[in-house]
């Protein structure tokens, strides 16, 4: 059951992100969380940690949504899971950019971007837009 509950808004994130209202998507995730804890999936704690980031960011809640981003990149750093961390770093810069630290954020875009070079994910291109125009805004 635990196990349920901890891959559910990963394996449903689009259907939870469409279908609910910011706090009843942090109650599951809320949920989620718990029970990756109760079973130390550490990889499953870490990206319950940036969804629970980007829907705090959501919310306007940008002081909370920056301390569930920087567990999420602690961890994801910890147990090396390279992507993880450049997703972690990606979800920090966007609530950085909503907060108004434009040059925190593009730090943060430039480390995700660098790994998500390193791994050929194709998120890179993504990050590369958005990074040249964040830079183009604030030059």
């Amino acid at each position: 059951m635990a196990r349920l509950a901890m891959t559910y808004p990963d394996a449903g994130a689009q259907v939870l992100y469409l279908r609910q209202r910011s706090r009843e998507l942090i109650r599951w995730l809320e949920i989620a969380l718990a029970a990756a804890r109760r079973l130390h999936d550490r990889q499953y704690e870490g990206a319950m940690l940036g969804n629970l980031g980007l829907a705090y960011k959501n919310l306007g809640e940008i002081r909370r949504a920056i301390q569930f981003c920087e567990e999420a990149s602690l961890i994801e750093r910890e147990i090396g899971d390279r992507r993880g961390e450049a997703t972690a770093l990606w979800n920090m810069s966007l609530v950085l950019y909503k907060l108004g630290e434009r040059t925190r954020a593009i730090q943060r875009t430039e480390q995700a971007l660098t790994i998500f070079e390193q791994i050929e994910d194709p998120h890179a291109g993504m990050v590369r837009k958005q990074l040249a125009a964040w830079r183009e805004q604030t030059s």
